[in-house]
């Protein structure tokens, strides 16, 4: 959803997603040149690629993947500003451990290194039983960001219905791109026709927020 969505990403940074099935689809765009995948626990992408090889089908190995066994907190601290078109944050939810990457400084920090086209995703919990997670980590936010909203995904291994993931962006038009637009990105991407859930269809639709979910968004 966010390459498409801006569909010109050149630079992405993935934080966590140690099992390289980010990596893996983010490579799939012709356009990106970089996609920097940073996991603080080695042995996660050790298993991975020794028990789950089929989730990167590969990735690991495409020169344009720089994978680093770190902290995605200070890697985003040292990074130059306007060094990335998009930034997937694939974390647990804000407790604990895992709290670090949903802070004030975090934000900040991934809005400077963001060029002026630039994207911030990452999950916000299933808001049917975690509503206060999306609304608090929304508002904190939208201090960063022009434009903060959400999109939904069925997670099935998630109890409680959608799973939302916060969108926070430079450019509001990028959550707003026409159904036709996606598809014909998704085809140059080779992407269309491939995929077992996303669609253009669902890309949009995707945006198009129930009630319950829309209202602990901050107001545009």
């Amino acid at each position: 959803v966010p390459l498409l969505a801006h569909g010109a990403a050149k630079d992405v940074l993935i934080i966590g997603a140690g099992d390289g099935g980010v990596l893996r689809r983010v490579l799939q765009h012709r356009t990106v040149r970089r996609a920097v995948m940073v996991e603080i626990d080695g042995e996660v992408i050790r298993l991975a690629r020794e028990h789950m090889p089929g989730i990167a089908a590969g990735a690991w190995d495409d020169p344009r993947a720089e994978v680093i066994v770190g902290d995605g907190i200070d890697y985003v601290k040292r990074a130059a500003d306007g060094s990335f078109d998009a930034v997937i944050v694939d974390s647990t939810d804000p407790i604990g451990v895992g709290e670090v990457l949903f802070t004030d400084a975090f934000y900040e920090n991934c809005a400077r290194i963001l060029t002026e086209r630039g994207l911030v995703v990452n999950q916000c919990g299933v808001p049917f039983m975690q509503a206060d997670e999306l609304q608090e980590t929304s508002a904190r936010r939208r201090r960063f960001f022009r434009h903060v909203t959400a999109y939904v995904a069925a997670v099935p291994t998630y109890v409680g219905g959608f799973m939302t993931l916060g969108w926070s962006a430079k450019d509001p038009a990028l959550a707003a791109e026409t159904t036709a637009t996606i598809r014909a990105r998704a085809e140059r991407a080779g992407i269309l026709g491939t995929t077992r859930y996303w669609t253009p269809d669902i890309h949009t639709a995707a945006f198009r927020l129930p009630p319950y979910i829309a209202e602990n968004l901050p107001a545009a």
